[in-house]
């Protein structure tokens, strides 16, 4: 492709010349582009920017061994597949001879999706037709609920607000988790509690210190791996809308010890 063309103030530009390959769909689906872990990130650091639907089923086959909460391994295909609902069928197809808990959590997906997953939620056994089933209503990934009761729920949808981000490059998810940094007054809670064993009061202050600090840390790798994260956290630390305390926390994601990733093991 080549070409000529006039600018908006009439002055002529020339396109200069480029080569596009068109392939069909069927053969880009059965060329996955992935084949480890570490192009298996890198594919879904960039899928945002350059989608490709296509691949979806083999990423979930893939997020078996990763020991993944569902809300990671369904919602990310979830959002995908709600962007290009066209790829369903090649997503369905693409896990009719997997593991039925592989198959269990693509109907998941597509269910949140808002897609038909009659027939692929057909080839499920009882145990994992009633585990798909529990699962039938998307969680809302902006409910984040600072309570130590609802802890465990809360960190794992922002795992779901993480996928709905990569999947889709929306600000919605992103802002929300940036939005707990308006915890960090009940992080030296936290700290006090970790230093003092078989302290159990100020429940509910200690749950807001460690989404403060979870929050921080995931901010702090997406801004330092992810094109439009760092996008997002470059604006939002400049922009008068954003409380000031949260655009301070914004500019010291990569200095702050609170943010330091959890400890392994």
């Amino acid at each position: 492709m080549e070409g000529k063309a006039i600018l908006e103030d009439g002055s002529p530009a020339t396109i200069l010349p480029a080569t596009a390959t068109l392939e069909p769909w069927a053969d880009a689906a059965a060329a996955t582009p992935f084949t480890d872990d570490r192009t298996a990130q890198l594919w879904l650091n960039q899928y945002a920017l350059r989608p490709e639907p296509q691949h979806l089923a083999a990423l979930l086959r893939k997020s078996a061994a990763w020991a993944a909460h569902p809300y990671i391994r369904a919602g990310f295909p979830a959002y995908a597949l709600a962007a290009a609902p066209a790829a369903a069928p090649t997503f369905a197809a693409g896990l009719r001879d997997a593991d039925e808990p592989t198959r269990a959590m693509g109907v998941v997906a597509l269910r949140w999706a808002g897609l038909d997953a009659r027939a692929l939620a057909a080839t499920l056994g009882p145990e994992w037709t009633t585990r798909a089933e529990a699962l039938s209503i998307r969680p809302d990934p902006l409910a984040l609920e600072a309570t130590a009761a609802r802890l465990d729920e809360t960190t794992a949808r922002m795992d779901l607000a993480w996928a709905w981000f990569m999947a889709t490059g929306r600000p919605e998810p992103i802002r929300a988790i940036v939005d707990l940094l308006r915890y960090r007054d009940d992080y030296s809670a936290l700290r006090t509690a970790q230093a003092t064993p078989g302290r159990k009061e100020a429940a509910d202050p200690l749950a807001r210190g460690v989404l403060y600090a979870t929050a921080g840390w995931s901010l702090a790798s997406f801004y330092a791996t992810h094109v439009l994260a760092e996008d997002y956290v470059r604006l939002w630390r400049e922009d008068g809308s954003v409380p000031a305390p949260i655009r301070e926390e914004l500019r010291t994601l990569l200095s702050n010890e609170a943010f330091r990733p959890p400890k392994q093991g």
